[in-house]
């Protein structure tokens, strides 16, 4: 079984990068600017991607998904009040391949629901900021 995942995501790591194409490291910090702890849910999209993820999408990652869709990982934070914390996320580096980022964030609060939004990292200046207010 173990042979036939490491397989599968050797055909994945295939499909999804291009040929020569390397994983470089990217980070993004995320702020708790509230006076409470918050749990955060964060799903990180990266590669060459075809389309924009759905904003709503914090499925677990699987093969088929890679295969298809790029590359992708799911994170949970806890985050004290006003506090803030740094998410170290893989990326395709610049030189070899674009890659197209993505960050997914959802969080509840108490008679608030759920917030949730994406971060399109092409859009943003570095350093990448999440915050949560």
């Amino acid at each position: 079984m173990k042979i036939l995942w490491a397989a599968a995501l050797m055909v994945a790591g295939g499909v999804a990068f291009p040929v020569g194409a390397m994983s470089c490291g990217t980070s993004i910090d995320v702020i708790n600017h509230r006076n409470e702890p918050v749990a955060i849910t964060l799903k990180w999209f990266y590669g060459e991607r075809p389309v924009r993820p759905d904003a709503k999408d914090f499925r677990e990652v699987d093969v088929q998904e890679l295969q298809a869709n790029g590359l992708a990982s799911l994170h949970v934070m806890e985050l004290p009040p006003n506090a803030s914390k740094r998410l170290d996320v893989r990326t395709l580096c610049r030189s070899v391949a674009v890659s197209n980022d993505y960050l997914n964030w959802r969080y509840s609060l108490d008679g608030a629901g759920v917030l949730s939004g994406q971060l399109d990292i092409e859009a943003e200046s570095w350093p990448y900021e999440l915050h949560v207010r």
